[in-house]
């Protein structure tokens, strides 16, 4: 009987013993899983992460220990039936046809991302060499197609002498763009090249342009003739593609022809020598710009070598003089369209006509079939030119700066890809990709601190390694929406859930992903229902605003849930404020 007492007596303590240890390993754990993989350690949630500065990443320590890699565990995804196994009330159904194709020509999810990384910085803030890789290695895991980048003539002037221009196609900041180039083409992003910033700082003879630097047709105190700056300016462009295009070979295919001109803004330039004046908008400036390049290109026999794209107007809900937005897209049609190969257009929070601003808008605002309709509009406005449209630059306006880091600012982005993606244009830039040090600024105010343009995914790496939220709601978008030359299919939406569908091949597998953002503060039931059945398993990738945490790793989220043989039903249940893929391809 003793000897039965003891040996219950040890059994008790083993099994308290696994209960201690099994207790000591839930709460080692943060509370909080990461929708980026598996649990996630204390140092992801600990006080380390708001004020985490460059030391997060060091040229002797790029996969140091602070960093949590939470796919180094990374876990199968989990196997389930396409469709509810009892009756679901309440379920969202979402039309999928994806036997009618709205853009057979689609470029998918894009970003500005200024190539000023190998540039010297005028305040001491350069990159080391293990911030510049972790940068490059967050591009090449999103899989961003192509960025859009400024590009300064006072990376290459040297002197002017009366209407004689030297530059140095050598100088150290032309060396540094060329790294940032080399860098871009590693990874097979394409760079469309933005010559110049607004109308103003390349036409204007009294204002620099966008960085600052000393640029040709900058000459203070001299007699400027508006005719000779413009000759100026396209001088530069062509010596740009000989020297830049030709002679080193880099694969720059676009011409980016500046940013917002508005009619508002006036410009009073010399005519002659004989001190005549003439006063022009920034519109009419943008169009004698555009049309001179053009011209001058095709002089020069350079104009097959590169596609101009324009006007970079930035569209508003309240158009120019009472007139209707077809109006003012005409204007520019009607005078750049034997100019321009890809009509390029901005826009940031629309409003339905009429309506004031909705600069107070909540980030859980439906606004899916505002950009619908606007994005249509423009689309099958431009589409009479039988060129491409692209929406090269959008946010959530005045929201951005106040909200981009906040848990729920993903979701206001996912819906205008999905209205984009519906409505058929053909390629979305977001301004843009990461926070940026400008190296010649150090100023505060609007879009800047201290010098660093604060809208982005991700802070300036110089000053955390830790991105925000957004960025990994904005990578699914970014990997997931679609490859140059992708195939969209009609997607829809209802009661706050949107959705849109698209196809393409990449590396030998045939990708077909559903987009879906769930707009609302509510967890919802929701149903695909597909026009042709898909007779493949297909996988979800799930970026939850509540459990994502994120961390220095900014480990590209992984499949969570795999659905077997999917037909034409697949039935899921999504957090409030995700966004979700669903796909034929597990990564």
């Amino acid at each position: 009987m003793f000897k039965r007492i003891i040996a219950l007596l040890l059994v008790l303590i083993m099994l308290l013993g696994t209960v201690a240890c099994n207790d000591k390993d839930v709460t080692s754990k943060n509370d909080g899983t990461s929708s980026v993989g598996s649990e996630v350690s204390d140092d992801t949630s600990s006080d380390k992460d708001a004020t985490d500065s460059s030391d997060d990443i060091t040229s002797s320590d790029t996969n140091s220990d602070n960093k949590t890699n939470n796919n180094s565990s990374k876990k199968e995804p989990t196997m389930v039936t396409s469709t509810y196994t009892e009756k679901v009330e309440d379920v969202i159904n979402l039309d999928v046809d994806n036997s009618k194709v709205v853009n057979s020509n689609w470029g998918g999810v894009n970003a500005i991302h200024q190539g000023f990384m190998y540039l010297p910085d005028e305040y001491g803030r350069d990159y080391n060499d293990a911030q510049i890789a972790e940068e490059l290695k967050r591009m090449d895991e999103m899989d961003i197609n192509m960025v859009r980048s400024y590009m300064d003539a006072g990376y290459a002037f040297q002197y002017r002498n009366g209407k004689e221009i030297t530059y140095d196609w050598n100088s150290e900041r032309m060396q540094a763009f060329y790294k940032w180039l080399d860098a871009m083409e590693e990874r097979d992003i394409e760079v469309a090249v933005q010559m110049g910033w607004n109308v103003g700082s390349v036409a204007n003879a009294t204002t620099k342009d966008a960085l600052g630097y000393t640029i040709p047709w900058y000459v203070s105190g001299q007699l400027n003739i508006y005719g000779e700056m413009i000759d100026m300016y396209t001088d530069w462009v062509e010596l740009f593609i000989k020297e830049v295009i030709i002679k080193r070979g880099y694969d720059i295919e676009y011409l980016v022809m500046f940013t917002e001109p508005y009619h508002f803004n006036e410009y009073t330039f010399y005519v002659d020598y004989d001190y005549n004046k003439e006063t022009k908008n920034g519109w009419e400036v943008s169009v004698d710009l555009i049309r001179a390049t053009d011209k001058a290109l095709k002089e020069a026999g350079l104009r097959d070598m590169v596609k101009l794209t324009g006007p970079q107007y930035g569209l508003s809900s309240k158009f120019y003089e009472g007139e209707t937005l077809e109006e003012e897209l005409d204007w520019w049609i009607s005078r750049i369209d034997e100019c321009i190969d890809v009509y390029t257009f901005h826009w940031y929070v629309p409003t339905w006509p009429g309506e004031g601003s909705s600069s107070n808008a909540s980030v859980f605002d439906d606004n899916y079939d505002l950009w619908l309709y606007y994005l249509g509009e423009v689309k099958r406005i431009v589409g009479k030119t039988g060129k491409p449209f692209w929406f090269d630059e959008w946010n959530y306006g005045g929201q951005a700066m106040e909200n981009q880091k906040t848990d729920f600012y993903g979701q206001q982005i996912a819906q205008t890809v999905i209205a984009g993606m519906n409505a058929g244009i053909d390629s979305m830039l977001y301004w843009q990709l990461f926070e940026t040090v400008w190296p010649t600024r150090f100023d505060t105010g609007g879009e800047f601190e201290k010098g660093i343009h604060i809208l982005g995914t991700a802070p300036s790496l110089y000053e955390s390694a830790i991105p925000y939220k957004l960025y990994y709601g904005f990578s699914l978008l970014a990997k997931y929406a679609g490859e140059k030359g992708s195939t969209i299919y009609s997607g829809s939406n209802k009661k706050g859930i949107c959705c849109s569908m698209v196809e393409y091949e990449k590396d030998g597998k045939k990708y077909q992903n559903v987009i879906v953002v769930n707009t609302t503060s509510l967890e919802q039931k929701i149903s695909l229902n597909f026009e042709k059945g898909i007779g493949k398993d297909m996988y979800r990738y799930l970026f939850d605003p509540i459990t994502t945490v994120p961390n220095t790793g900014a480990e590209m989220i992984s499949a969570d849930k795999g659905f077997t043989n999917v037909n034409d039903i697949l039935q899921d249940t999504i957090p409030a404020g995700s966004i979700v893929v669903y796909s034929t391809v597990k990564d």
